[in-house]
């Protein structure tokens, strides 16, 4: 008898959804608008605080609204260095200091940067986690580009305009401390979600956990980006005996061998 798997079961319910109770909000860059554009705004941390699920801590930068007798609280990605009662500058003619905000294209080249926007305005999307820089290689004038060094050692070429925070993200070295017991990754995860303990695949049963060993398919298995998690279901999307009728198919017109197709181990040509 046939069971829905575990990749199939994340996409309805609350059982697998994120644990947002007592998070502090989304954290971001300011709304871009005419001071950032042509001059600068200044602001005041007015605390330092930590988020339940994340590992960086958060910064309460208070700033004064431009177009109202008010005051707007941003809440940004800590920087490492930075401090209550320090002043953060953010716009096109701020100074080159930790934890202001400014477009990269007036940053030098080398300038190590966090909380980097992917997109003119999007407030801050690639270089997030703890630990985690940005770092601005070549500046294109003529096109209004610059090539940046993203954490994952891949370059990317986005918009000079896009803002970043001058600086590495607090909390570096994090995952450096052994968790050592069960107990402990227990509160670890139930700050984030139903993602832990999971249980490998080769301890369960055939019938919840159907898994293709192959060397090459005939198809592929990526899914859509934007698709539920139980409707891009890599693992069990085909019954074994369905992807058996399919290369017994294709076996003539391709020129393909199979190798013991009821477990499909290898797939490889004649």
């Amino acid at each position: 008898m046939g069971r829905v798997i575990r990749g199939q079961r994340k996409g309805a319910g609350s059982v697998f959804r994120a644990h947002v109770k007592h998070r502090k909000g989304a954290a971001k860059l300011r709304a871009i608008d005419f001071a950032e554009r042509h001059g600068y705004i200044k602001g005041i941390v007015k605390d330092i605080i930590h988020d339940p699920g994340r590992g960086a801590p958060l910064a309460k930068v208070v700033f004064r609204d431009p177009y109202r007798f008010k005051k707007r609280t941003e809440l940004f990605i800590a920087a490492e260095g930075i401090h209550t009662g320090q002043f953060v500058y953010c716009g096109k003619k701020a100074q080159l200091n930790i934890g202001n905000v400014l477009p990269v294209g007036t940053m030098p080249e080398g300038t190590i940067v966090c909380c980097l926007e992917e997109k003119p305005g999007d407030r801050g999307k690639l270089a997030r986690a703890s630990g985690n820089y940005a770092t601005v290689i070549s500046h294109n004038p003529e096109t209004k580009k610059t090539r940046v060094k993203l954490p994952s050692g891949s370059k990317k070429v986005i918009s000079s305009a896009n803002r970043a925070v001058v600086g590495i993200v607090a909390g570096g070295g994090r995952i450096d401390k052994p968790i050592l017991k069960a107990g402990r990754a227990y509160h670890k995860y139930k700050a984030k979600r139903n993602c832990w303990p999971r249980v490998r695949g080769v301890a369960m049963n055939v019938s919840i956990f159907c898994i293709y060993h192959a060397n090459m398919f005939l198809f592929p298995f990526t899914t859509l980006r934007n698709c539920l998690k139980g409707k891009g279901v890599s693992e069990g999307t085909w019954g074994c005996a369905q992807l058996v009728n399919i290369l017994t198919k294709l076996q003539h017109f391709l020129g393909l061998h199979v190798n013991n197709p009821g477990k499909i181990y290898m797939i490889y040509y004649n």
